[in-house]
């Protein structure tokens, strides 16, 4: 059975509150519930039971959420990228189809571990650092001999 994930993107994009998290119609449950009913009546077959509505919805809900992030992390790779020594990748398949996500989405910046250095240039490096030794070695543990 192939799936036609455009189709599936422009019923989602049909269905604000399933996507847009930062409206007020997001937070209706039973709105959303039904929307993701009717995604299951288009995507489904005519002749479905209880079990299996349920389970397509939960496998329509999980493809909704790895394409949405698939999206995500392409934006951030964009955003990310720059200049000539930028990794030139190809681009995320549906990525124009989901750009109605980019304002509902945010992009943390990572924090590194690397303390941060201002140097206004009036300062001069510290060059007599103490030099840290590094931890004593363990003693391993002897297996006893078996007799």
């Amino acid at each position: 059975m192939n799936f036609d994930t455009e189709k599936f993107i422009v019923e989602i994009q049909q269905r604000e509150s399933i996507w847009n998290c930062q409206g007020a119609i997001y937070r209706n449950r039973d709105l959303k519930r039904k929307q993701w009913e009717e995604l299951v009546d288009i995507f489904g077959k005519d002749e479905m039971t209880t079990e299996e509505k349920r389970s397509l919805g939960k496998e329509l809900q999980k493809k909704w959420k790895n394409i949405r992030d698939n999206f995500v992390k392409a934006l951030k790779d964009n955003v990310s990228r720059s200049g000539s020594a930028a990794k030139k990748k190809t681009q995320y398949i549906f990525y124009n189809n989901l750009m109605f996500l980019k304002d509902t989405v945010s992009i943390n910046e990572t924090d590194s571990n690397m303390p941060r250095q201002e140097n206004d240039g009036n300062e001069t490096e510290n060059v007599t650092d103490p030099v840290i030794p590094p931890p004593p070695k363990r003693n391993k543990k002897k297996k006893k001999k078996m007799i």
